[in-house]
């Protein structure tokens, strides 16, 4: 056992690869490597589909497939079998991995304060997961509509004794009451309980915030235990904010553009508290280049720097220093346009905690009061924030193509992603090294460097076919059924 051992490893690493190309895996080595990539876990020694391959009843390719579709998801966005554990290992594990797609994968600075528990950091990785298990959701989806969702999970609900600084919190409700009629308003307030409504009569409702008549609103903590599925995410309206107890603000949802627009993902990728954009030096661009990292894999700048980027250089923009070198130019042509969307950018506290302490940033909308056509100003301009939120995207394809359109709304926005190859093929990349540890980068795989690269070929196969199908389930089934995977050295290119 331990020659066969060191012989595999040694064909492995070998620098000579024909020697590896012709090695196939044996059905028992394929399905425990199969079911690692699934589970991030060996199988059981008692696994029945592992018996099934023993006796010839079933290809080690179609158990895997087996064990892949084990988590797919109910109507009501469930697994099948919710106590199925390699079910949730599977869905455990394509959830993490979707949540390293994203350039900011955790809550930190602004996105980070006053919000432990409330949003959700992995947010993005719902919607990709959702569209790997949900049959009805495709993947194009994640980019569509002003529908938000989150993950459901099962855990204790025992909260007695805890409270907001509890980390081993489990299922906790928070709530906002707030009382519009009271001049003295000053911000909601959130009660922890037991319970998803608290009446003023609860005796677990600590006596100062026992008020008659408030109205309460439902904001939860994100629930913590086990992945079992995902559901749609109902939108919450907070009843005010400190000084406009009369404005109801919405808690969460989407602005449009599935993902794209939704409002923990904006939160967390421009990581700041406001913004009065001047159209130059002060705008919430870390969106900007956020969406370009998670979406199509591709750093900035997404243009040529010379015939896309020069049209936009001016050279007396003194105020605008960037502005006069068509090298930086490159990047600012596309994060800071698309940006516009968020030119009025800000977010709020809605609530406090039984200590006092400050707790609830929401994004919130500031509508324009100027109406305006888009413009990219070469002088800063104090008024851009309040004009129509407008922008540009400009992006020169991994196909050579140079897209420049206009984006009045993240649908806009959404509707580009959709139909841009280079998201399917960020998407294929990302599948495909999962399986094989081989990152092929977005930027090469369509150059002469790879034009006869047999795995450069089968990604851009698989996304060619992801766009077309637009089924995630299948583009992993196509990896785990091709001569490549089954190779012990997966193809190594060849």
């Amino acid at each position: 056992m331990k020659k066969t051992m060191f012989f595999y490893c040694i064909v492995f690493f070998s620098t000579s690869i024909s020697a590896a190309a012709d090695l196939q895996l044996s059905d028992l080595a394929f399905y425990n490597r199969c079911f690692s990539h699934l589970t991030t876990k060996t199988p059981a020694l008692n696994d029945p589909l592992l018996t099934k391959i023993i006796a010839g009843q079933i290809s080690a390719e179609n158990a895997c497939v087996s064990v892949l579709k084990s988590a797919q998801l109910q109507s009501n966005g469930i697994l099948r079998n919710k106590n199925d554990r390699v079910a949730k290992d599977v869905l455990n594990t394509f959830y993490a991995l979707h949540s390293h797609w994203f350039m900011d994968s955790t809550l930190v600075g602004v996105a980070a304060i006053n919000n432990s528990g409330l949003v959700d950091p992995s947010t993005g990785s719902v919607y990709l997961s959702k569209a790997l298990f949900d049959p009805k959701f495709k993947y194009q989806d994640i980019f569509d509509g002003a529908k938000s969702y989150e993950a459901i999970r099962e855990g204790s609900t025992n909260l007695d004794g805890r409270n907001d600084v509890d980390s081993s919190r489990r299922l906790a409700s928070v709530m906002i009451s707030t009382d519009p009629n009271n001049n003295n308003y000053n911000y909601p307030v959130y009660i922890y309980g037991r319970h998803d409504v608290i009446r003023s009569n609860d005796p677990n409702v600590p006596d100062t915030y026992r008020t008659t008549g408030r109205p309460w609103s439902g904001v939860r903590f994100k629930p913590h235990g086990d992945l079992i599925g995902f559901r749609d995410e109902p939108e919450l309206m907070v009843p005010g904010t400190a000084g406009a107890p009369n404005t109801p603000r919405v808690f969460n949802g989407s602005k449009g553009g599935g993902i794209l627009g939704n409002r923990d993902y904006v939160m967390r990728t421009v990581n700041l508290s406001s913004v009065n954009s001047d159209g130059g030096l002060i705008m919430p661009r870390r969106f900007g280049r956020a969406i370009f990292k998670d979406f199509t894999c591709r750093d900035l700048p997404v243009v040529n720097l010379g015939s896309d980027s020069a049209p936009y250089v001016d050279p007396n923009a003194k105020d605008i220093p960037f502005r006069t070198n068509r090298g930086c130019v490159g990047c600012h042509v596309s994060m800071d346009q698309v940006v516009g969307l968020l030119r009025a950018y800000s977010t709020t506290v809605v609530g406090i905690n039984r200590a006092g302490t400050n707790i609830g940033r929401i994004e919130v909308d500031r509508p324009a009061t100027i109406s305006s056509a888009y413009t990219w100003p070469t002088v800063r301009d104090p008024d851009y924030y309040k004009k129509t939120a407008r922008g540009v995207f400009a992006y020169r394809t991994l196909d050579g193509v140079y897209i420049e359109k206009p984006v009045n709304d993240f649908n806009a926005l959404g509707n580009i992603f959709k139909q841009l190859d280079d998201t399917y093929l960020c998407a294929a990349t990302r599948y495909f090294k999962h399986f094989t540890n081989m990152d092929y980068p977005v930027e090469l795989i369509k150059s002469p460097l790879y034009q006869n690269d047999q795995n450069a070929i089968f990604i851009r196969q698989l996304a060619s076919e992801l766009k077309n199908h637009q089924d995630p389930m299948k583009t992993l089934e196509s990896i785990i059924t091709s001569d490549i995977y089954r190779h012990a050295s997966f193809g190594a290119g060849e």
